[in-house]
């Protein structure tokens, strides 16, 4: 018998003891800068993520991703040119619910609404290349890899590669891909919920000196 299937709803306040049941986890901030969240460092992000929809032009389209009642993870779509027609997705998945292809289901949706409903010709995301789970969803989301960046992120063991990208085609006519056009849809959602440690901002400082020596 098929389970109910995930669906997506506009993150509202209230949402926040539901999204802290997975962001003050370990296991769930692993391949991430932020976390594991304090109660107060959750409020502060639904609250945000919340008031963005408030937003003109809007930006960011956070979602909690529901399994019946259940609220088993969150999708982001990033609009990041209204003008160039660019966005860029993001989600978690509760990891009581890893394994259910709920992250699968999430990207889908979050796919379906920047290209249906707002019109993106590319969609990009990034994903930590350590992460096989995020990567696989990538894969079934039908994305192709593109490339892969060095240190985007500080984590707790240091400096993160940045995702993985993934490509396909965008524009469609009648439901058919058009050849030769590309997107991207990949994975990331790297902003810090917390101060920037000491030895990030180190390291940043040393890499932007390197940076100018070398011009």
């Amino acid at each position: 018998m098929s389970r109910v299937p995930v669906t997506l709803h506009r993150i509202v306040f209230t949402d926040w003891q539901a999204v802290h049941s997975w962001a003050g986890r370990p296991d769930a901030c692993r391949f991430q800068p932020w976390g594991p969240n304090t109660e107060e460092q959750t409020r502060n992000f639904v609250r945000a993520a919340a008031e963005a929809w408030t937003h003109e032009p809007l930006r960011r389209l956070a979602h909690v991703a529901r399994l019946g009642n259940a609220v088993v993870g969150m999708g982001v779509l990033h609009l990041r040119s209204h003008t160039q027609r660019q966005g860029e997705v993001s989600y978690i998945v509760h990891p009581e619910a890893w394994g259910q292809g709920v992250g699968t289901e999430i990207g889908r949706s979050l796919l379906s609404l920047g290209f249906d409903r707002w019109g993106l010709h590319r969609i990009h995301a990034t994903c930590d290349p350590r992460n096989r789970g995020s990567s696989r969803v990538l894969e079934k989301l039908g994305m192709t890899y593109e490339g892969h960046h060095r240190h985007t992120a500080w984590i707790r063991d240091g400096w993160r590669d940045g995702g993985t990208a993934w490509c396909s085609a965008s524009s469609k006519r009648n439901g058919v891909p058009e050849p030769g056009v590309v997107f991207t849809r990949v994975w990331r959602d790297c902003r810090p919920l917390g101060p920037v440690p000491n030895e990030a901002r180190a390291a940043t400082r040393t890499s932007t000196t390197s940076s100018r020596s070398a011009r």
